[in-house]
């Protein structure tokens, strides 16, 4: 089925919960060199209301109001506040306690050893850009599908008229298990649980000499029960070795009964009967909490304390994260491939798209030595002349984002998620890429109708351009009299006017595959400033 939707939205939507933490936490001495804190943190977020319960969630268990000979109909949506439902959108989740421990161990003079563990809960209310369905409001917003093949080839309806059977008005929950029966539904489940983070780090500082600090740290976390939407109405797998057979229009045991959308037709596709809830189109669980992440570290630091009129601070990181929920962000620089197969989520597990492997940035400040208060040239014109310059500069070296394949023709027909390409397995990376060729596009090649392609959700390796930037600054002070001090200031950003492109196309099918078309970093950019500080 193809086309878009007529939409019209609840008048007023009034949504609360509340969420309060308490934590305590002591230090002890265990000797002079070293400390230990203990601390313990309890967070609870209420379940979600809406002033005029205008939630919904889905009952796996109940019977729909159809009759269908041959098919035993489970699940319907089910609304808080009635038929002795809570008015709260889940199950209170009580059992959020977030312990943390922590040591730092002075092992000589010069050497600090520090390290901790804690767990770090986060809330299950997310962001609200994305319109209505993430709350869970089925039933008091509905959508009219514009439904143009049954097969996937056969039009049914046409633009001239695009909805015959007219627009669907929201019915609250006056329908009960009868509710958006044939339409696309979106719920949040009672049994949701709050997110969390369990977070470790092992810290070693060392003074040098020149003034000099370096520390080295391991830092590690593993995130449990993300959020993520979840399809729940995908045909099983082994439905898939029907192949075209899924196409077939058989006789709808719905029709007269579900007077609007696909399912109202006289025929519909046999996957539709198939489908664990084939009495609705797609069923999503949004922002389910199934998701996990793993992360590991290596962080090194270098500072040399101010002394002398320089100072300079350097990190490096080297990473791996691991997730199996990140995908696309909107407006963000990062690429995921499309999630594919909601019956094998462990297949969907990779390399995140937040992933940096090594990132190195260095920043420093250097005021020439001459001037008041200075080594040089302390008083007199040349003092004018020469003193109260500065320099200051930051530069960034890291690697770019991971990429995704998703193939442009989704062949699957598995009701469910997209599809990704078939991969022979050899490195699609170029050893000299070009805005033209990104990769080896040759690697990939669509697979057969009715089968998953076996490209990851990210490829190891594969990776869009790398951040190399330097931004500095040249700095003037000059006293005039006691109190007033003009500053000139000359910023270069991006100094070196140094492109960083843009994603290469990630969509196998696409004339552009392979192809980067555009840059995502300003040019150079030169502004000057005239500051008077009195």
């Amino acid at each position: 089925m193809l086309g878009g939707v007529g939409f019209r939205e609840v008048d007023h939507v009034a949504i609360q919960n509340a969420t309060f933490a308490l934590f305590v936490q002591d230090d002890f001495k265990v000797t002079p060199k070293l400390t230990v804190n203990f601390g313990v943190r309890y967070d609870y977020e209420g379940p979600r209301t809406e002033r005029y319960n205008q939630l919904a969630n889905f009952d796996f268990n109940a019977t729909p109001p159809l009759t269908a000979p041959g098919l035993n109909l489970k699940g319907a949506l089910d609304f808080v506040g009635v038929g002795g439902n809570e008015r709260g959108q889940w199950n209170a989740d009580r059992n959020n306690f977030a312990p943390r421990i922590g040591f730092a161990w002075s092992a000589t003079d010069k050497t600090v050893v520090r390290g901790g563990f804690g767990l770090f809960y986060a809330p299950y209310v997310v962001g609200t850009g994305t319109g209505l369905t993430p709350y869970g409001l089925a039933g008091f917003s509905a959508n009219t599908t514009f439904v143009s093949s049954l097969d996937g080839v056969t039009p049914v309806n046409f633009l001239r008229n695009p909805y015959p059977q007219g627009l669907r008005v929201p019915t609250g929950s006056s329908l009960g298990a009868g509710t958006l029966l044939g339409e696309n539904i979106a719920f949040v489940d009672r049994d949701i649980r709050m997110p969390y983070s369990e977070q470790w780090n092992l810290n070693i500082q060392r003074e040098l000499p020149g003034h000099f600090l370096v520390e080295a740290a391991y830092v590690g976390s593993r995130g449990v029960k993300l959020n993520s939407d979840r399809e729940l109405n995908q045909l099983p797998d082994s439905a898939l070795a029907q192949g075209n057979a899924l196409r077939d229009l058989v006789t709808n045991p719905f029709a007269g009964q579900i007077t609007s959308g696909a399912l109202s037709a006289a025929r519909i596709s046999r996957a539709q009967l198939l489908r664990p809830f084939p009495h609705f189109l797609s069923v999503i669980e949004t922002n389910a909490t199934w998701g996990a992440s793993s992360y590991h570290s290596l962080q090194v630091k270098a500072e040399r304390r101010f002394s002398n009129g320089f100072t300079l601070l350097a990190s490096y990181s080297f990473a791996k994260l691991i997730d199996d929920v990140t995908g696309a962000f909107a407006g963000e620089t990062i690429a995921a491939g499309a999630f594919q197969n909601f019956n094998n989520l462990r297949a969907e597990r990779s390399i995140s798209a937040l992933d940096v492997p090594q990132r190195f940035v260095a920043s420093f400040i250097w005021e020439l030595p001459f001037g008041p208060g200075k080594k040089y040239l302390t008083t007199g014109f040349g003092s004018k002349v020469l003193g109260g310059w500065q320099a200051d500069g930051i530069v960034t070296v890291s690697d770019g984002n991971i990429l995704g394949i998703t193939a442009q023709n989704n062949q699957t027909f598995s009701q469910g998620g997209n599809q990704r390409p078939n991969w022979t397995g050899a490195d699609p990376t170029l050893s000299e890429p070009t805005i033209d060729k990104w990769f080896d596009t040759s690697v990939f090649s669509q697979p057969p109708q009715f089968v998953f392609g076996n490209a990851p959700r990210t490829m190891p390796g594969l990776r869009n351009d790398g951040v190399r930037n330097v931004d500095f600054s040249i700095i003037k002070n000059t006293k005039i009299g006691e109190r007033v001090n003009t500053q000139f200031r000359t910023e270069f950003f991006n100094a070196f006017n140094t492109p960083r492109f843009g994603m290469p196309n990630t969509t196998f099918g696409n004339n552009n595959f392979g192809v980067v078309s555009n840059t995502i970093n300003s040019s150079r950019v030169i502004q000057l400033a005239l500051k008077v500080m009195f």
